[in-house]
């Protein structure tokens, strides 16, 4: 067995081969389309693989540990076995029972998340998410006391939801120092550097103590600059910037702007944020307005090219969701030429936009020959077998790793196959009659 059949058999996909191992994702790809075996050894140490499928390739290539079920049937075994419920392994990972289960049901469990799930509850984490039964891990958390693991006759509703969010004052505190400073949730979550979900989490209880502390301290302003702070947000507001435009215009992180907003800004540094933003509600003499004709010029030219906003997005090196604000009409007419320019493979310079511009190119090849076989009734294997080329070849191209040439060659395969198919049903019909 090779590398592609091991991954594929264990229902691994090619990024979590590369996080486990730890190498490039393109590493994975160039090896198993060339074949080459210097992933395969690390790979067979990091999952539950028989080491002797080096040796000989007809054995069975997994562990007599090995569980192939789901990542839900996995944790469910292991918290019954441990005696844990789900809201206590959601609690202690500081998330809720219903985030915590949708994450078990879809299986997308990242490297990460499960080191934090090891360290904080003592599950294995390639037990978790690969089935590797050698060590399942032993619960670390501190038994929940008798009477307290199910609602009573007596208890209500309230003090049953605060079992797992013991914390509930030091999310009230997070809250009422947030509405004090004049922050939203999503300034706040930019500022502590996670979800706008994880604050709501938060503010619910779901937080250490001294973690509350901690933000608590991130939103206090500075007495000096509090109102200079409240300045800036007033001058960006009334130039019509959202916190990520202002920011990129003044070279800083999103977040480094709400806590600056929040107070935490020198007198000198605040005049020049100031200064800047009110240039920039005024517009130069010649500057043309935005047009929302052109925005549905735009996204016209992109449909009828068979790009995505995302794929657009990488040509013109800006964000998905500055490409949909453009299509909406926030964009002048000069601009969306020059857009429509690009669409139609106009690059404007070379370097490295180039190389993003090509690689979209190729995922348009990809798709042509996918509808092409598609339209013809062949698998990927049967168009493989008419080029000479494995399966998984053909698999790699139709997701956009295809030169002209290549792509030229199969087009001409697939239509020579559909005329030899037709001549010999004509030629069955002549018999016939």
């Amino acid at each position: 067995m090779n590398l592609t059949d091991l991954r594929e058999v264990m229902g691994l996909t090619v990024a979590q081969v590369a996080e486990e191992l730890g190498v490039p994702k393109q590493d994975v790809l160039d090896s198993e389309e060339t074949g080459s075996t210097y992933l395969l050894q690390p790979f067979i140490a990091a999952f539950p693989i028989n080491p002797a499928i080096m040796t000989d390739p007809d054995i069975d290539p997994f562990l007599d540990s090995y569980v192939q079920n789901t990542v839900r049937e996995r944790a469910e075994e292991w918290r019954a076995s441990q005696g844990l419920s789900l809201e206590r392994m959601a609690a202690a990972l500081e998330m809720e029972p219903a985030q915590l289960t949708e994450l078990e049901r879809s299986g997308k469990i990242t490297r990460a998340l499960g080191v934090k799930i090891e360290k904080t509850v003592g599950m294995n984490r390639k037990w978790l998410m690969y089935g590797d039964g050698r060590n399942k891990g032993i619960c670390i958390l501190k038994p929940e006391k008798e009477g307290r693991r199910r609602r009573g006759e007596g208890e209500t509703e309230e003090s049953a939801s605060t079992r797992y969010a013991p914390n509930r004052e030091a999310g009230l505190r997070v809250k009422e120092a947030r509405k004090e400073a004049g922050v939203s949730r999503d300034e706040l979550a930019q500022m502590a550097g996670v979800s706008v979900s994880r604050i709501a989490q938060i503010e619910s209880g779901y937080i250490k103590p001294e973690k509350a502390e901690a933000l608590i301290r991130l939103m206090r302003p500075q007495m000096t600059g509090k109102d200079w702070g409240l300045q800036v947000r007033e001058a960006r507001k009334n130039a019509g910037l959202k916190l990520k435009e202002a920011a990129e215009l003044a070279g800083v992180a999103p977040g480094t702007l709400a806590a600056m907003e929040c107070g935490h800004i020198s007198v000198s540094r605040a005049k020049e944020m100031i200064a800047m933003m009110q240039k920039t509600v005024k517009l130069p003499e010649n500057e043309e307005t935005f047009s929302k004709e052109a925005g549905l010029r735009i996204r016209e030219e992109r449909k009828n090219a068979g790009m995505t906003q995302k794929e657009l997005g990488v040509i013109l090196r800006v964000p998905e969701s500055a490409v949909g604000r453009m299509e909406l009409g926030n964009v002048t007419e000069k601009r969306a030429e020059e857009i429509i320019r690009r669409i139609h493979g106009a690059p404007r310079h070379s370097g490295g936009l180039g190389r993003r511009v090509k690689k979209t190119t190729q995922v348009l090849l990809g798709r042509e020959i996918r509808e092409a076989r598609e339209n013809a009734g062949l698998s990927q294997k049967q168009v493989g077998d008419l080029v000479g080329f494995p399966q998984s070849r053909i698999s790699l191209i139709e997701k956009g790793q295809v030169d002209e040439a290549t792509r030229s060659e199969i087009l001409q395969a697939i239509a020579d196959e559909m005329v030899r198919r037709e001549e010999a049903k004509d030629e069955a019909e002549t018999i016939e009659a």
